[in-house]
């Protein structure tokens, strides 16, 4: 006898790693994984990184079918040989609308199948039966990290990278924060922080023995209490041009949802394929993976002119979310308070944006309330 779990298999690859993991959990060793992909989901290795994050020694077999041809689906399951001899379990939240009918119709009428859903941005799974309406219900037990998280979208990064700071102290960051909010437009300041980002991002191996006084005046005016020994390193001019934001974002949801390590992470150098990505703030909580990104600025300048980059941020932050399936939930973090009017109210243009692809955001104003941060925190993680 074989215990088999039958996976539909589309861009949303975490439910169907969560599907197996529920089944061990509760005592049920799968013996196979039976993939029904397509030839564009082979092609992106969604059922290769769903085996990866399950491990290597589950066996597996995949069935192509056409996502968009009803009888193709069907003459392909009505080919598939159904021991009576096994145990089936059929995740149907995942493929098509046409995958999911195909697959209920072939395996609903036996009765060594269970068949089950897991409903979109819930951490519920429900056991279905044609022959009852009362579904069965259950919240998952098992959770998945961060880097298991990633890796099902076949992202990889050094895992031992995932928790490096400057300083954990977040009062070091609220320090730096407080100066940020009640910081007024100063050219010659402006000047010598561009100077010193400027500095960050040169590819250098060497840096200047000491600060000048100016750059040590930009540097005091953020909280710190420096002098002239205080010698410039890579580590630190990153933490004051902007890291600093990320650490303290970082910090926050890590003491607010008592998280452990494995499922947060910052400044992750992600690889997929040949490409790299930067996340600045990634963590998972029920299950459900949210993003970060932090800017201390929303504006940028090219020669004289100052430009806005709210739009191309935003757009950045979408397509990195459409990267992780539908159960994402991405915040805009930044000390800028370019976004809203004279009565302090989002611009309807931003907020449109913002909330159609269901971007949170956390701005100058919101920071600036301690109250008012924690009911926009729980309104995110809720």
């Amino acid at each position: 006898m074989e215990r088999i779990a039958v996976l539909l298999v589309s861009d949303q690859v975490v439910p169907n790693v969560l599907f197996v993991k529920h089944l061990w959990n509760q005592g049920i060793y799968i013996d196979r994984i039976l993939f029904i992909s397509t030839k564009m989901m082979e092609e992106n290795e969604i059922s290769k990184n769903t085996r990866d994050v399950l491990g290597e020694n589950v066996k597996s077999d995949v069935l192509i079918v056409n996502q968009d041809n009803f009888e193709d689906i069907t003459n392909v399951l009505n080919k598939l040989t159904v021991s009576k001899d096994n145990e089936y379990y059929i995740n149907l939240t995942c493929g098509t609308k046409l995958m999911m009918l195909s697959a209920f119709m072939k395996f609903s009428p036996l009765s060594n199948a269970k068949l089950y859903y897991m409903p979109i941005r819930t951490n519920d799974l429900e056991e279905i039966s044609e022959k009852s309406s009362n579904n069965k219900k259950c919240e998952l037990k098992v959770k998945i990290n961060l880097h298991d998280y990633l890796r099902s979208y076949g992202y990889n990064f050094p895992k031992d990278k995932m928790n490096i700071l400057y300083s954990d102290d977040i009062s070091v960051h609220k320090k730096i924060l407080t100066s940020f909010l009640n910081y007024t437009r100063n050219s010659g300041m402006e000047i010598i922080g561009k100077k010193l980002r400027d500095l960050r991002d040169e590819d250098r191996k060497k840096y200047p023995e000491m600060f000048t006084s100016e750059q040590l005046d930009f540097i005091n005016s953020k909280g710190f209490s420096c002098d002239s020994t205080f010698a410039p390193t890579k580590e630190f001019i990153l933490f004051i041009t902007g890291g600093w934001l990320e650490e303290f974002a970082y910090l926050l949801f890590k003491e607010k949802l008592e998280l452990s390590d494995e499922f947060i992470g910052i400044n992750l150098q992600a690889k997929k394929k040949n490409f790299n990505n930067e996340f600045d703030v990634m963590f998972v909580k029920n299950n459900t993976l949210y993003y970060v990104e932090c800017k201390t600025g929303l504006k940028d300048k090219v020669g004289d002119e100052e430009r806005s980059i709210i739009g191309e941020t935003i757009s950045k932050i979408k397509s990195l979310k459409d990267n992780f399936g539908l159960n994402v939930k991405p915040c805009l973090f930044t000390t800028d308070g370019s976004m809203r009017d004279k009565q302090n109210v989002i611009r309807p243009g931003i907020k449109d944006r913002a909330d159609d692809y269901r971007i949170k955001i956390i701005d100058k104003f919101i920071l600036s309330d301690e109250k008012l941060l924690e009911q926009e925190l729980n309104d995110y993680l809720k």
